[in-house]
């Protein structure tokens, strides 16, 4: 559920409020904050690394030529 959310969110309080919506619809008990910003920050940089090669695999050689150029320069 929150690595499909977060794919279209990328507000950390966003994704915690979903996280306790569903875990509260499931009759759950909650986790403390820190475990659901970790889990959040977790689910995140996953789904941002998945973006991230995604756009990257669709590159051609010469835009990544011209990308690293640019990051060098930067």
């Amino acid at each position: 559920m929150l690595t499909e959310a977060a794919k279209v969110k990328d507000h950390p309080p966003d994704l915690i409020n979903i996280a306790i919506e569903e875990l509260v619809k499931s009759r759950c008990e909650l986790p403390s904050f820190r475990v659901l910003d970790e889990l959040t920050d977790q689910i995140r940089r996953a789904v941002n690394q998945e973006l991230f090669q995604l756009v990257f695999s669709r590159l051609s050689s010469e835009q990544i030529h011209s990308f690293n150029e640019f990051h060098k320069k930067h």
